[in-house]
């Protein structure tokens, strides 16, 4: 694989309609969405559509090797890239501990 002659960046700078490039070096999809939480620095992967009418598939940041702006690298192969799950939208939960109550607190109790 030729890799472009910027650096590496974070996941975090991957730019919508990225080139996704296979383990063969062949250009298969485009990026349509970074998966992750930015916020606690945790990249989960990316949405990829590798066909014009098809659905988004998951890549696993397990399999991404390298990451510029406008081009990722994976480690899969175009076949692996077509048996991918289709990609689903989660609901983010944010989950906050219940505050304790003054007499909670004024009594020590957890």
């Amino acid at each position: 694989m030729t890799e472009p002659a910027e650096p590496q960046v974070s996941w975090k700078a991957i730019e919508a309609g990225a080139v996704l490039v296979t383990s063969d070096g062949d250009e298969a999809g485009h990026v349509t969405k970074v998966v992750g939480d930015p916020v606690a620095d945790v990249f989960g992967g990316l949405a990829v559509r590798i066909d014009t009418f098809g659905d988004d598939r998951l890549v696993d940041a397990d399999a991404v090797q390298a990451i510029w702006p406008n081009r990722v690298e994976t480690s899969l192969t175009a076949d692996q890239l077509e048996s991918l799950p289709p990609f689903e939208e989660t609901v983010e939960v944010e989950w906050k501990p219940r505050r304790p109550s003054f007499l909670d607190r004024l009594l020590r109790r957890p």
